[in-house]
């Protein structure tokens, strides 16, 4: 003998059947309007959070951190970085935009924190032109040891092992690493998505 349901439970069926679906679609939705703000967020992060950012994993924001490898303040700034600042001389002297700076020495430098922005502001600049004079560029939206390359990701890796040793690991694919043993696609990852245009130009 067939089994006939009543009808009120074939619709009750219904009703939790389009109910389910309906829910489905809310939280679909929903999830589309998170990661649509998130990437707005990440794409609208600008130079002085990029900073902040890279401060925190590279002193644990400390203007006075000085690492083991002579090292200086908040961004880590070795001898060749202050150079392409133009803090410093091919001597290792002190230079005259140093001086402008309220900086004649290294405890100046460490002791003065708009010195250490304004040093690594320039040297970002000058890496940027190191990254479009290595054609680096074309790398943009490829994928490196797994991480999707960034102007910013390209601009933080080049900061950790310079824009030529970055240049040669990206043409080779292999993993290049700073004398302490961080990856550059590391802070390429950590570093991805801001917008840099203050010091890309």
């Amino acid at each position: 003998m067939p089994l006939y349901l009543p009808r009120s439970f074939s619709h009750s069926r219904r009703r939790i059947s389009w109910r389910f679906f309906a829910a489905l679609i809310v939280l679909l939705l929903a999830a589309a309007l998170i990661a649509t703000a998130c990437h707005h967020r990440a794409q609208n992060r600008h130079y002085r959070e990029f900073l902040d950012a890279l401060a925190m994993r590279e002193s644990s924001d400390n203007y006075t951190a000085v690492n083991s490898l002579g090292y200086l303040g908040r961004y880590q700034l070795g001898g060749m970085a202050l150079q392409d600042a133009g803090f410093k001389d091919a001597a290792g002297s002190w230079t005259a935009t140093a001086a402008r700076h309220g900086v004649h020495s290294k405890e100046d430098f460490l002791a003065t924190p708009a010195a250490q922005d304004a040093a690594v502001t320039a040297y970002h600049r000058r890496l940027c032109r190191y990254i479009r004079n290595y054609e680096l560029e074309e790398y943009l939206g490829t994928q490196y040891c797994g991480v999707e390359v960034t102007r910013s990701g390209l601009l933080a890796a080049s900061h950790l092992v310079g824009a030529k040793a970055l240049a040669e690991a990206l043409a080779s694919g292999e993993p290049v690493y700073d004398g302490n043993r961080v990856p550059a696609s590391e802070y390429m990852q950590l570093l991805a998505g801001y917008r840099i245009g203050k010091v890309w130009k």
